[in-house]
């Protein structure tokens, strides 16, 4: 079923997937038929959510890693995939939906607001670590504190 624009809590022009229900992002994202314009930060919080309903963390997170860097690289921007910031997510994500679980993505966005604020990495990465070439290239814990 796809997302009713009116039970999204964030603006539109954020998510640009809403036309699609789950099994379709997935299908769209691993089968590289989804444009680059169209996959935006909500988008990939939601396929983490996606992935996160079929899988433990571990092996969420790998499909995603994977998915997201044969995304990138098919849309000509494979230097821009992070590998720490694909895992970290996928970690945020997990525990915000062991703590507030939602039979809908929608609800759950409402619910975790906070997993689309642009500043929630700095909680637990200094900038630095984060712009570190080891970093984008594969998984590097926490230095300001640990993930749930």
């Amino acid at each position: 079923m796809p997302i009713d624009d009116a039970d999204v809590s964030v603006p539109a022009y954020i998510t640009c997937s809403a036309d699609l229900d789950d099994a379709e992002l997935l299908t769209a994202v691993e089968e590289l038929t989804l444009g680059n314009d169209r996959f935006r930060h909500y988008d990939h919080v939601r396929l983490a959510w996606i992935l996160l309903r079929a899988a433990d963390l571990e092996a969420a997170a790998d499909r995603m890693a994977r998915a997201l860097r044969r995304f990138a690289e098919h849309h000509g921007s494979g230097s821009r995939y992070h590998d720490t910031i694909t895992r970290a997510f996928m970690h945020l994500v997990a525990a915000h939906r062991a703590a507030a679980p939602a039979a809908d993505f929608p609800t759950f966005a409402r619910l975790n607001a906070e997993l689309f604020d642009p500043r929630l990495l700095g909680a637990y990465y200094s900038e630095a670590l984060l712009k570190s070439p080891g970093a984008r290239a594969s998984w590097v814990p926490p230095d300001r504190r640990p993930l749930p």
